[in-house]
């Protein structure tokens, strides 16, 4: 139990890295640290792996995609990030993988503090998601207070 809870904090470093949760502590990762990011993952996999005895390879060999695929779009210039999470939102990316979000893209962009563009984009999209957010609990508020009403005139009450 404690080599995949080990395991997943190497994963959720190196995400939090490459694409922080927290927009405001992002990292900036020149394309060297992406390289050097990328090489790193492959002795440690083999050390989870531990020549057969540890964790599984089609465990090891998903996240480890999952990491070169966020290295991957780290890489990638804004406009081609834009264009993707674009996609992603509109269920049409090609290769769409399901650990892949466009969440994922935002917070890849929001590492991109001195890119105006990636700013804008990061920040209006999180605009966006929050409006969503009201949106949707209001909504959910108006029909749950209408259900209410709709038991009590079921209930004989005054309506």
């Amino acid at each position: 139990k404690v080599l995949p809870r080990m395991w997943s904090v190497v994963v959720k470093a190196f995400e939090d890295i490459l694409a922080p949760a927290n927009f405001q502590n992002a990292h900036i990762v020149k394309d060297s640290g992406l390289v050097q990011l990328k090489e790193a993952t492959k002795p440690l996999r083999n050390f989870f792996r531990g020549d057969g005895s540890g964790l599984t390879s089609t465990l090891l060999d998903g996240k480890v995609a999952f990491l070169h695929r966020l290295l991957d779009l780290s890489a990638q210039s804004t406009p081609d990030l834009v264009a993707y999470h674009g996609k992603l939102a509109a269920g049409h990316a090609d290769d769409v993988s399901p650990t892949i979000t466009g969440t994922h893209i935002l917070r890849i962009l929001s590492t991109r503090t001195s890119d105006k563009a990636a700013s804008k984009y990061s920040e209006e999209q999180l605009s966006a998601a929050k409006i969503q957010a009201v949106v949707r609990g209001n909504i959910f508020r108006s029909c749950s207070s209408n259900i209410h009403h709709l038991d009590d005139d079921e209930q004989g009450g005054d309506g």
